[in-house]
């Protein structure tokens, strides 16, 4: 399986991104999960996902109506504490048991 192409953003790019990656890229270690977990903004995701060159989106919650028009998988995160409830969210929208 090739490395999953993971992206966080916030409205920046900067603070929030980072926590989410960080917060990803543990979620995704636990799980064996290889991948490449990038920070960036809201402006530039629309020409990385237009690339093809995004496999996951994972963002702040009120980012939704922002992100719903990209036919990527994505994830929508309230708590940013809660690493077992990303882990869970990661597993069905990658269809892993």
């Amino acid at each position: 399986m090739p490395k999953l192409r993971v992206y966080t953003l916030c409205i920046f790019g900067m603070g929030t991104a980072l926590l989410l990656r960080m917060l990803v890229e543990t979620a995704l270690k636990e799980l064996g999960i290889d991948a490449e977990v990038t920070t960036t903004n809201l402006t530039a995701i629309s020409g990385l996902v237009a690339s093809g060159n995004v496999d996951l989106i994972v963002a702040q919650a009120d980012l939704e109506p922002q992100l719903s028009q990209y036919n990527v998988p994505t994830i929508f995160v309230k708590n940013f504490t809660d690493k077992e409830g990303l882990k869970e969210e990661i597993k069905k929208v990658l269809n892993l048991s």
